[in-house]
Formats: C-alpha cells, sequence, structure tokens
C-alpha cells in the first residue's frame, strides 16, 4: 500500500470528519434580528453610562471643593483665621479663587490663570451649563477658563473698597459646620436671593457645598436658595 492510499484510509476513519457540517451564511432575517437586539440595549444601557458620567463629575467636583478647604486651612493658618478676600464686583481684578490659589502656592495671579486655562488648577465644577459663558475669562496668554466656584460673599469678606478688600476672620462664625463657604455656582459670589449668582443644582438638582468647617455635602438648590434657611446657613 502506498503512502497515498494510507493517508486517504486515515482521513475516511477520522471521526471528526462525518460531525462536520456544512457553512453557510446569516440570512438577513438572523442579521436584523441581532440589529435589533444591539440597539434596544444600546438604549437601555445609555441611562446608566449617563448617570455614571453623572456621578463621576459629582465625585470630581466634591474633591475640588475638599482641596478648596484645605488650601483655605493653609491661608487661614498663615493670615491669623482671615478668610480670602472677595476682591471684585466685576471681571477684571483679582477674584477670590485665584488669591487664595495665588497666596497658597507662591505663584503669581497671572499665573495662577494660566494654569486655570490649561486645567493645572482647580476653577470650575466639571458641569458646564450653557449660562456660564458670562464667567467665561481669557488669561494673560490668550486661553480661556472658567471660575464657577462662588463664595458666600454676603457675609464672609464682601466686595473690594477704595481703602482696599475687606477682611474677615472665621473665628468670628458662631457654627463653621452650617455657615455656606463654596458652592458650585454661576458666578465666584453666591447671594441666595440674587438669581445671577445662586448655588446651582449641576448634579441631578444638588448643589455641592464646602461648609465653613471643611467638611462637603449635596444639597437640593431648593433648600440652599430657601430664604427661611437663611439665618441657618447663609450668615455666618
Amino acid at each position: 500500500m502506498c503512502l497515498s492510499e494510507c493517508v486517504a484510509q486515515v482521513r475516511r476513519a477520522s471521526p471528526f470528519e462525518s460531525r462536520r457540517c456544512p457553512r453557510r451564511a446569516f440570512t438577513l432575517v438572523e442579521l436584523l434580528i441581532v440589529i435589533a437586539i444591539i440597539a434596544i440595549l444600546s438604549v437601555l444601557l445609555i441611562p446608566y453610562i449617563n448617570s455614571a458620567r453623572d456621578s463621576a463629575s459629582s465625585v470630581k467636583c466634591v474633591n475640588s471643593l475638599h482641596q478648596i478647604g484645605v488650601m483655605t486651612e493653609l491661608y487661614c493658618a498663615d493670615s491669623g483665621n482671615i478668610l480670602p478676600p472677595n476682591n471684585t464686583w466685576s471681571w477684571g481684578s483679582t477674584e477670590w479663587l485665584e488669591t487664595l490659589v495665588s497666596k497658597v502656592k507662591g505663584i503669581s495671579v497671572p499665573e495662577v490663570r494660566d494654569a486655570m486655562a490649561k486645567g493645572t488648577e482647580l476653577s470650575h465644577c466639571p458641569v458646564i451649563l450653557p449660562s456660564d459663558t458670562a464667567i467665561k475669562v481669557k488669561s494673560p496668554s490668550g486661553f480661556y477658563y472658567w471660575i464657577n466656584y462662588g463664595v458666600n460673599y454676603v457675609n464672609l469678606g464682601g466686595l473690594a473698597t477704595p481703602a482696599g478688600p475687606p477682611s474677615f476672620s472665621r473665628l468670628n462664625v458662631r457654627s463653621p459646620s452650617k455657615c455656606i463657604y463654596v458652592a458650585d455656582g454661576r458666578q465666584t459670589l453666591l447671594n441666595y436671593a440674587w438669581s445671577g449668582a445662586q448655588p446651582l443644582g449641576r448634579h441631578h438638582g444638588k448643589s455641592n457645598v464646602l461648609w465653613l468647617d471643611g467638611h462637603v455635602t449635596s444639597e437640593l438648590q431648593s433648600f440652599l436658595i430657601d430664604p427661611a434657611n437663611y439665618s441657618d446657613n447663609w450668615v455666618p
């Protein structure tokens, strides 16, 4: 028996040979069913994906507020518990957050602004709303940056005067754990009675709030701007 005949007999005797099924292509109906299933799954998963993305943005915002709280501690340790002043009413002057970062990190305000524009310094909540265009500012290098973390300017400092920016000691606050310090808002200044400077419900109707004692919570916007809570949360 020659070699070719031996190979042919082995192939015929192979147990796998008889089990092979002829291949066939997918029918059009089968393809349409698969596409329909994928589309349905995508629609069902989109809300969960958006929710996870929003949750991640809220966590990032909370971390930023914690950083502001830590920098405030360092600032107060060097200033005798005097809080950073709210230096401006309108754009063009130094904002409170720029002052805070500049003093704590020992860099100039123009450098702070460039760093905010590049994203290497915190300046805003990661959720940007269409109304935030009012607080988009150009840095010295020509890049735009945002500041939408607002400070409770009504009672914790105030605005600049010809004699210089006012100062406020946090030691004068009777209940730091109940006094709003910073929140994500539309502007750099917070005022419960001024719609243009109220804390905003960026995170499912809630705003992340840094209280004066350093802890951060997520509160309903309706709660933060309720006049009934003014004396408890806005007044030192």
